[in-house]
């Protein structure tokens, strides 16, 4: 090749890198040996070199010269040092061009270099498998795939490692020359180590592209591991039913595969792991019966292949997750016993698979969502001590891995997750400033989830549901308006999340949370009517949710208490019969749901809860006995409650509540000395409480309504200098209520009711101006009508006589 030739070559690759290159070595190797030209070929093989590695390379003709040849050929310009692993390498883009013109001219010689360099690095550190995967999947692509398979899940945990076995394969996707199974499991491979940090379409496009060439290849493990990925990323999108059907597709190739061996174990796990993506779909469509069988089929198969090689740390992980999701289905039916019991098999799994290898990141996350699982079940069943234990060792772990790499969007929502589950044991425990500090921070993480991926469902769900919580807390705090804002944010999400598919259960039970939650603070608001609209969409939901799997508990809980919830509305529009009915449909519920799991508190709490509003109807309808015996049996539910864990202000509250019901009903019967008894223990809790939080506006409220009652009593016994003072502390709270929330009906109406006992105690002792008091009432009233608020026939009654009194 002369000058000329050679000037004219380099000017027709201007613009090309990879011709460049080629053109460029050819130049560099005109002075040389054919045989310098094969060597410099078995160098551009692997992605570096040494003496060793190139001397397994060589052809047999050329061994004996092995030094030589090695002295001579990283002399060349496209040889560069390689200092990470003490050796050499051939300029990269160099290499990737001539490794595809070696492949497009002499096939087989490539295959049998690329064998080669697969035995050339043999050892067992992940740079190694790594580099052998490589080279195997072009030598004997079949074995190479099984090969790569068990390396992806032992690099699954250390992402730096998987994403560098991710960079070297997808050499193999950015050209069409290669084998269809190389390229094939190269983008599937891709398609899977992407999903973190990456939108779902462009992985989706990947696993298209795999079953594309896998279908052409007529390589039905291939498929079937295309079709997951693609199911798996349309169930990110939302998209249950497809997601199914991708499902179903492999289910049936895994079926015949396993069918033709059933040794195969590459194909057995494949067919468990299948099974339990199905179960997932079913649990999130509302049928847990079908799901519980999904992940037993899974359990089956998982524990085979644990007991067929107990070192092996991936059927060992696979066992565990089967624990964890046959437990998530037994706590969404109810049976928290059965479902701890399968949370701590998993941890004890997850326990000895992280000692064994700290640094194993995915060990670690599963290890994090353990605790996190378990602190559910003690949570649900009141242990909260317990619970904040299990979510602070949650919460350790997720901030480590949140750290380590904050592009990695799973960790990011396990963080957001931690700080929710921290968030509602405070609430529990009537820490509001700390919870919604923790409420905060998950928003924050959520709120940048889902601007990163506004197609991503999983993380529009979460933010979905950090707006609900901090509305809880809002509401907690007295803050109506602010409360509504966060949950109607929360229904717009919600509301685009059904559109995009009807048939997910979990986003419809979320709309009629929503819905419930929306109604509660109409309710607060006095308007009633558009509060009971709420209540009624939310009940339509629940019962239609009820009817898709009566053993869902989760479900059944939440008919009750949209049957209670359209009950309270009746109660204050005056209709007693129809709202002992819905009340009833509520206890009904609850007792089934309390007897068949006794430990399980919040089903508990319901049955008290029923009891109570039970007894409220029966104290209207005058049956004073029965009344009373509704209220004793909540008292006696909430009492034991209370006394497993003091610390738990929601419980304490109940029992408080509880003691003022039965104090109600013996004043009723006269019984004024047990009924002050009852108040003084209702006091006793309320002050404790209001004295913890100051701004819990609930609280504070109690305790107004406890001095209100025990001037009542007080009045009764003919005490009236003391029972003054019990209404001046009760007018006392309610104001500063009223001022920090005009919009809080309930706290009006609470202040009204206060001054007009005032009025009634100044009219029969003189003890103050009985005019006073009546015209304050009035005017709470007149805010009260002015604003659009329906009152009820007793305020309207007392309206009309003060207006008519003060001739208005």
């Amino acid at each position: 090749m002369n000058f000329d030739q050679q000037l004219k070559l380099l000017k027709e690759a201007q613009g090309d890198p990879g011709r460049m290159a080629l053109v460029t070595l050819d130049i560099v190797l005109t002075p040389h040996t054919q045989e310098m030209q094969r060597v410099m070929m078995a160098a551009a093989i692997p992605h570096w070199f040494d003496e060793r590695i190139l001397a397994e390379l060589l052809d047999e003709d050329l061994k004996a010269k092995t030094a030589s040849w090695f002295k001579a050929v990283i002399a060349l310009p496209p040889i560069e040092r390689f200092e990470a692993k003490q050796g050499y390498n051939v300029h990269e883009t160099t290499r990737q061009a001539l490794r595809i013109r070696m492949f497009q001219q002499d096939p087989e010689h490539f295959r049998l270099l690329s064998a080669r360099a697969a035995t050339a690095f043999s050892r067992k550190t992940p740079h190694d498998e790594i580099e052998r995967a490589y080279h195997y999947l072009i030598s004997d692509p079949a074995n190479g795939a099984e090969f790569l398979y068990q390396l992806d899940i032992k690099l699954s945990g250390h992402i730096e490692e998987s994403l560098a076995l991710t960079r070297t394969l997808e050499e193999y996707i950015q050209t069409d020359i290669w084998p269809t199974d190389t390229q094939g499991w190269s983008y599937l491979l891709c398609a899977s180590n992407r999903s973190n940090f990456r939108p779902w379409q462009e992985t989706t496009k990947l696993a298209e592209s795999a079953l594309k060439l896998f279908t052409e290849a007529k390589n039905e493990w291939g498929r079937s591991q295309a079709y997951i990925m693609l199911g798996d990323n349309a169930k990110t999108a939302g998209k249950l039913t497809d997601a199914k059907s991708y499902f179903d597709v492999a289910l049936q190739i895994l079926r015949e595969l396993t069918t033709l061996d059933p040794k195969k174990w590459i194909w057995m796990r494949e067919l468990s792991v299948c099974y339990n993506k199905l179960g997932d779909i079913l649990m999130q469509q509302g049928n847990l019966a079908g799901a519980l069988t999904q992940f037993q089929k899974d359990m089956v198969i998982s524990q085979q292949l644990a007991d067929t090689d107990p070192m092996h740390t991936g059927w060992q992980r696979d066992l565990a997750t089967s624990h964890s999701k046959i437990g998530d289905t037994l706590m969404r039916q109810g049976n928290l016993t059965g479902a701890f019991e399968e949370f701590q098999k998993d941890m004890a799994i997850s326990q000895r698979l992280v000692a064994t290898d700290p640094t194993n990141t995915a060990w670690q996350r599963d290890l994090a969502t353990s605790h996190c699982k378990i602190g559910d079940i003690l949570m649900r069943q009141g242990n909260l001590t317990g619970a904040f234990e299990e979510f602070q060792k949650d919460m350790a772990i997720s901030q480590r891995l949140a750290t380590i790499d904050p592009t990695n969007t799973e960790w990011q929502w396990d963080l957001a997750a931690s700080h929710c589950k921290i968030g509602d044991i405070l609430k529990k425990q009537g820490n509001l400033a700390g919870a919604l500090n923790e409420f905060r921070k998950d928003i924050a993480i959520s709120q940048r989830l889902a601007t990163t991926d506004p197609t991503h469902t999983g993380w529009q769900r979460n933010l979905a549901i950090s707006h609900n919580i901090i509305g809880d807390i809002l509401i907690n705090q007295g803050k109506l308006a602010e409360g509504l804002e966060e949950f109607q944010k929360d229904m717009a999400i919600c509301e685009l999340l059904v559109r995009t598919d009807p048939t997910n259960t979990d986003w419809q039970h979320d709309i009629a949370i929503t819905c419930s939650k929306i109604g509660d603070i109409l309710l607060k608001q006095g308007d009633l009517p558009r509060a009971l609209q709420e209540f009624q969409k939310s009940k339509l939901i629940c019962q239609q949710l009820a009817a898709i799997d009566l053993t869902h508990t989760g479900w059944q809980r939440n008919l009750a208490v949209s049957h209670s919830k359209i009950g309270d509305i009746l109660l204050q529009q005056g209709d007693l019969h129809e709202s002992l009915i819905a009340f009833e449909a509520c206890l009904a519920i609850c007792v089934r749901l309390a007897s068949a799991d006794p430990t399980n508190t919040e089903w508990q709490r319901e049955l008290a809860v029923s009891h109570s509003k039970v007894g409220d109807i029966l104290l209207q309808q005058g049956d004073l006995h029965k009344a009373l015996a509704a209220y004793q049996a909540c008292l006696s539910i909430c009492r034991q409650r209370a006394s497993t864990d003091i610390t738990n202000t929601s419980w304490q509250r109940e029992l408080s509540a509880s003691h003022s019901r039965v104090g109600d009903t013996l004043m009723k019967q006269g019984n004024f000395s047990d009924a002050l008894e009852e108040f003084q223990k209702d006091m006793a809790i309320s002050q404790r409480l209001a004295s913890t939080d100051p701004t819990n506006t609930e609280w504070q409220r109690d305790l107004s309504v406890t001095h209100s009652k025990i001037g009542d009593v007080l009045m009764k016994q003919g005490n009236f200098p003391v029972a003054y003072d019990e209404f001046q502390k009760c007018i006392a709270i309610n104001q500063l209520l009223v001022i920090n929330d005009m919009t809080n009906t309930d706290c009006q109406r609470d202040l009204f009711s206060s001054y007009l006992k005032m009025a009634e105690l100044s009219a029969k002792t003189n003890i103050s101006d009985t005019s006073t008091w009546l015209l304050k009432t009035f005017l709470i009233l007149i805010d009260l009508k002015h604003r659009g608020i329906t009152l009820t026939q007793n305020e309207e009654s007392i309206f009309k006589q003060l207006r008519d009194g003060f001739k208005i």
